[in-house]
């Protein structure tokens, strides 16, 4: 995609052809056009064109219809005449993976309705399917043998995959969170990143005061002083040795335990 005239995209055309043809391919004419976003094009199945909703120039992905037209034309194939001798959980299990397959490429585009279409075509071809295996037995016993309490097929614990329920997620947002493979660190953002990273910077007489508490007070294992700062002294008679309590912030030098008498 270029931002600039028709020429520009023309001259970027030229260059990029003769750049794959040193690598021995070569652009396909049919298969290469110059078009404007607002004409549309379409990529790998998908068609992607801009429109303007509420005042914004949006970009859109649909499903074509010819991609629409490949996945019917699977589904006919697997419910026709020549597959009623399966049973119905072998169709469904044929059915799962062309129609999982399907939906899960198409999940990123603008595609609820054309899931709910398909949906319903899936349903009817089975229920017509069911309808050519049993034709002596009328559509309500059909339904009172295969449907559930969801309206959905199933046989033998096997239930119609449904391609109206695929959660559609469209235009993920990827932040500076998520790492890349152009920068091998995400650095956090946001207000408390961002009042982090002020605090460090002032000066530690004007920083708050749980910081100075926890830079000047820095214990050793198990909350006990540190074994260089802590003062020892001895007793005069019995050689008893004690240690001096823990010195708080702003308070006086730590006092001497003296030794008990006999």
């Amino acid at each position: 995609m270029v931002m600039g005239t028709r020429d520009q995209a023309a001259a970027l055309l030229e260059q990029l052809s003769r750049r794959v043809e040193t690598l021995g391919l070569k652009l396909k004419a049919e298969k290469t056009r110059l078009t404007h976003l607002d004409e549309g094009f379409v990529f790998l199945g998908q068609k992607i064109i801009g429109r303007t909703k509420h005042g914004k120039h949006l970009v859109y992905t649909f499903v074509t219809n010819e991609a629409l037209a490949s996945i019917k034309r699977k589904v006919k194939t697997l419910t026709g005449r020549s597959t009623t001798n399966l049973a119905l959980s072998e169709l469904i299990a044929a059915l799962h993976p062309v129609l999982r397959g399907w939906v899960n490429y198409y999940r990123h585009a603008a595609a609820k309705r054309t899931f709910g279409y398909l949906d319903h075509y899936v349903w009817w071809r089975v229920g017509r399917w069911l309808r050519k295996k049993h034709p002596r037995m009328t559509w309500k016993q059909i339904n009172r043998r295969y449907l559930n309490d969801d309206h959905t097929y199933q046989d033998r614990g096997i239930t119609l995959y449904k391609p109206a329920r695929t959660r559609v997620t469209r235009y993920r947002h990827r932040g500076a969170r998520i790492p890349t493979p152009w920068t091998t660190t995400a650095e956090p953002t946001g207000p408390r990143a961002d009042a982090a990273n002020l605090q460090e910077q002032l000066p530690l007489e004007r920083r708050p005061t749980g910081a100075r508490m926890n830079q000047t007070n820095t214990p050793g294992a198990h909350g006990e002083p540190d074994a260089a700062t802590s003062p020892k002294s001895g007793s005069a008679g019995g050689g008893e040795e004690t240690t001096g309590r823990k010195a708080s912030t702003g308070a006086s030098p730590p006092t001497q335990r003296r030794p008990r008498c006999c």
